[in-house]
């Protein structure tokens, strides 16, 4: 039952995080795209806020083990905001300019994504190793797993709420 609270929780706020644009078409033929936006601090906030909500339940620390992992995990959520705001200002170009992306552009923003992929792995990696030298393999352990979770659900959330690069909505046909 947690598991599916939880679970429903995320999706919500994996939802909210996309903004998806509004598409209006006038009478005759060509639709006419609105340009979306994406308040990316409050969705910061949100992700930051859920994501501890996620470790604070899914922990089940000892009454010893909390304070060293709760040290370890401020250190871990400032560096890990860093890597969130760089998301969300790839997701931002992204949204805003998606149809009119050129090669150049493109390959930009998917290079930022693998670096973006590759930096989250190594900071997890990283918090995994602290937190598993200073409380134990098992807290590490469930740590690695709990984050990679939260991180796998949101971009899968993400992912699916976005258009491919350079695909405009198709036209509506004529009847």
């Amino acid at each position: 039952m947690i598991r599916r609270k939880r679970s429903l929780l995320l999706g919500a706020l994996l939802c909210a995080a996309t903004a998806a644009g509004s598409i209006a078409a006038e009478p005759a033929t060509a639709p006419v795209v609105v340009q979306p936006t994406v308040d990316t601090e409050v969705i910061r906030f949100a992700i930051t806020a859920e994501r501890r909500k996620v470790f604070e339940r899914g922990m089940s620390l000892t009454e010893s083990e909390k304070e060293a992992f709760w040290d370890l995990y401020a250190g871990f959520e400032k560096e890990r905001n860093a890597l969130d705001k760089r998301m969300m200002r790839v997701l931002q170009d992204f949204v805003g300019r998606n149809v009119a992306l050129d090669d150049r552009e493109s390959l930009a923003l998917t290079r930022e994504a693998i670096a973006l992929e590759r930096d989250g792995e190594a900071l997890r990696t990283s918090h995994f190793e602290r937190i598993a030298a200073a409380v134990s393999g098992r807290v590490g352990a469930r740590f690695y797993q709990l984050d990679d979770l939260i991180t796998s659900a949101f971009k899968v959330g993400m992912l699916g709420q976005l258009p491919l690069i350079g695909n405009a909505p198709a036209p509506r046909p004529d009847r």
